[in-house]
């Protein structure tokens, strides 16, 4: 199922992507966001909805991302669109 839900024939204009793409400027909050979810995973976990082995495989993967855009290695795409879920 599209990420739309069926509401509409078809996605939203390139024109709409435009209006309300963010990630220029929205990027630089990236390390803060990192920050707060390994903080709601610490929090998931410690609450038993999260086990401690995909507990660690999260945690692994949001440490790599993080050191990944600290050293300038992952950039985001401006071009990206929304994701679809299928």
């Amino acid at each position: 199922m599209a990420l739309w839900g069926g509401r509409f024939a078809q996605g939203p204009s390139d024109s709409v992507f435009a209006l309300s793409r963010s990630v220029h400027f929205d990027w630089r909050l990236a390390p803060y966001d990192l920050r707060s979810s390994m903080a709601h995973l610490a929090v998931l976990t410690k609450s038993g909805l999260i086990a401690p082995r995909d507990a660690d495989a999260i945690l692994k993967a949001l440490k790599e991302l993080t050191q990944e855009i600290a050293t300038g290695s992952f950039v985001a795409s401006i071009a990206m669109k929304m994701c679809i879920a299928r």
